[in-house]
């Protein structure tokens, strides 16, 4: 198991907003709070249209704001990456069920 620094998962959160550009020219997302992997264009609804910072994609798997897609570097299909920031945001979620393509 690859255990990554706090900080780095703390930096790798801003990934998961306003980011409506950067999930369009990913090859693949996931979710931290679902654990899923799915392709940008499974992406029907987002949140924050109007905001000027940009738009932030909703999990197509389980309707919360916490994508990130490939395009920001972070290693989105890793398992134990997206488990890692799931228990920095939502603690105590036992939440271990993915989807994948």
């Amino acid at each position: 198991m690859v255990t990554y620094d706090p900080e780095y998962l703390q930096q790798a959160h801003k990934a998961s907003i306003f980011h409506k550009t950067q999930i369009e020219q990913s090859d693949i997302c996931g979710c931290f709070y679902c654990l899923g992997i799915f392709y940008p264009d499974g992406i029907l609804e987002w949140t924050d249209q109007g905001n000027s910072a940009g738009e932030t994609a909703w999990c197509p798997l389980c309707a919360m704001d916490t994508v990130i897609g490939s395009a920001s570097g972070y290693p989105v299909t890793d398992r134990d990456f997206l488990i890692q920031m799931n228990a920095i945001w939502f603690p105590g979620s036992d939440d271990d069920e993915a989807d994948e393509l």
